[in-house]
């Protein structure tokens, strides 16, 4: 397919030349969304998703330049056929997969990003413009910082509106934008004067791109509170891109707007700078959680220069109250009934596949579990940070994270902050093996095993580990406040497995012997004998 749609001519891609192409571009996008949703609860899907996966990317490609550069107005049974793509677009765009190789995660993102733009698109077509054609000449004579200004001005006047479809058009130009601040753009490389007026207020390159990416980053997190799902998760995917060509701003900001859900930063107002102070609702906090793992992913092992302050962010930053509320456990029986089908009316669930996938994605949020969300999501950035990070700086965190393990699954009743911890355990015991085996974390000639040794450096704890894995996934020993969740028991029961290869090779012991050795070597006394005094 992807050697066919070279051979096409452009006016059968970019026109309304009836050529079955338009078919066979929604044929892979369903098959893609299909390939989303198998993967989302079961690891076995990634062996055959690659090679459609990586067909989607070209054909979400092709979706993109024919909605961008081609005509804007086409018959009314190919407007339809786009609008027709919307779920299976949202479904890529929410890239609900984990515990992914490298390789397949990469790809996601990339789909994820594809596909949000493509939805944000459609859903601006045939919104009229009310602005005069630009002027070409006088455009000529503006900086890059004055253009910005312009469209970020009329992107910000989109996003208010009442229209989604214009909404829509807002957040596509936020993303155009985005794409012009590249690192290598042609003006970001001339030099500053060598003579500058010390009380004068000009900016550098550098210092209009910062403030520029600020600006924009705030409209982002804005718009994340929108209803419409193309909207936020168009949102969602311009932070992103954002982060792959400004991480040393986008990093800590977002993640701050994460951790504390309220950030202080310098934007454009108008044409002058001024601060503000920019509050985010839990449900903003969630999606911004999304965003922030998505930008681990794209950075893989590159991740490494911000991995402790976001760790340390993540886990030491929340500071407001996000306690459980009354009627939760209410809430987890009801939900849970319902996704079993133990229900008073008797009505039989055909849907055997159907009610496994919604089972062991979630079930409906309800407005009083925000704040648990906002939980589980920090959770979820550390695991996503750990799949990433070198085995020095995650062996200095595994004592406090194997705590967090053991606490939260033996007192904690919320079913989404359980299935976050549960494969947190699973990525320490999958980092371990990586290490032991050689993987990617280990750049020595010879393998280490500093996170195993870590988690090893408390064996009670790690005892009491596998106690509580075991009993979650028998579902044994369990308080009326635990429900049984399924997703939470795969989870647990993955990660024993991990931790059985690692018994069967042996390790486990040895990293058990070494660390019991070093708790007795003379350099260690002396260390706790001084810090004692």
């Amino acid at each position: 397919l992807a050697l066919l749609c070279e051979q096409f001519q452009p006016s059968a891609l970019l026109g309304g030349v009836k050529s079955g192409v338009l078919q066979l571009l929604g044929l892979v996008i369903h098959a893609a969304s299909n390939v989303m949703k198998l993967m989302s609860y079961t690891s076995d899907a990634e062996e055959s998703s690659e090679e459609i996966l990586s067909l989607t990317e070209i054909i979400l490609s092709l979706l993109i330049a024919m909605l961008e550069l081609g005509s804007e107005k086409r018959a009314k049974a190919d407007e339809d056929f786009f609008q027709s793509l919307q779920p299976s677009l949202s479904t890529i765009s929410a890239g609900h997969a984990e515990h992914l190789s490298l390789d397949i995660s990469m790809i996601v993102t990339q789909l994820a990003e594809m596909s949000s733009h493509a939805s944000a698109l459609i859903a601006a077509r045939g919104v009229e413009s009310a602005d005069p054609e630009p002027d070409s000449n006088a455009d000529s004579c503006k900086t890059q910082l004055e253009k910005s200004i312009g469209k970020l001005s009329k992107a910000e006047e989109d996003l208010r509106s009442t229209q989604p479809p214009i909404r829509a058009r807002g957040i596509v130009s936020i993303r155009h934008i985005a794409r012009s601040l590249e690192p290598n753009h042609h003006e970001r490389q001339t030099r500053r004067p060598l003579v500058v007026d010390v009380g004068s207020t000009m900016l550098s390159t550098r210092e209009e791109a910062s403030l520029l990416v600020r600006t924009l980053a705030k409209l982002c997190l804005e718009s994340l509170a929108d209803d419409e799902s193309y909207v936020y998760l168009a949102g969602i995917q311009s932070l992103v891109a954002i982060g792959d060509a400004f991480p040393a701003e986008m990093m800590p900001l977002i993640g701050q707007a994460v951790a504390k859900g309220e950030i202080y930063l310098d934007v454009l107002s108008g044409t002058v700078q001024a601060p503000v102070n920019v509050s985010l609702s839990p449900e903003q906090r969630v999606k911004a959680t999304e965003a922030l793992i998505f930008m681990i992913r794209r950075r893989g092992e590159g991740i490494f220069l911000y991995g402790r302050n976001m760790m340390d962010m993540m886990l030491y930053g929340p500071k407001d109250d996000l306690g459980e509320t009354s009627n939760n456990v209410e809430i987890q029986r009801q939900t849970h009934l319902y996704f079993v089908n133990d229900t008073d009316d008797g009505k039989e669930e055909d849907e055997t596949d159907e009610r496994t996938l919604r089972l062991n994605t979630g079930g409906p949020i309800y407005s009083t579990e925000e704040n648990q969300l906002i939980r589980a999501g920090a959770i979820s950035v550390v695991t996503e940070l750990i799949s990433v990070l070198d085995g020095t700086t995650i062996a200095s965190y595994c004592c406090i994270l194997v705590q967090l393990v053991n606490t939260t699954l033996s007192l904690e009743t919320s079913r989404p902050i359980r299935r976050c911890t549960a494969g947190l355990a699973r990525e320490l015991y999958s980092c371990s093996l990586k290490e032991v085996l050689g993987g990617a974390h280990s750049d020595a000639p010879h393998p280490s095993s500093e996170v195993l040794l870590a988690i090893m450096s408390a064996p009670d704890e790690e005892s009491k580990l596998l106690q509580i894995l075991e009993q979650c996934v028998a579902g044994t020993s369990l308080s009326p406040g635990h429900m049984i969740d399924p997703a939470t028991q795969s989870r647990c029961k993955e990660a024993l497995e991990i931790r059985d290869e690692l018994v069967s090779l042996g390790v486990l012991e040895v990293a058990a012997m070494v660390a019991a050795s070093r708790e007795t070597s003379p350099a260690t006394l002396a260390v706790r004998k001084a810090l004692a005094k």
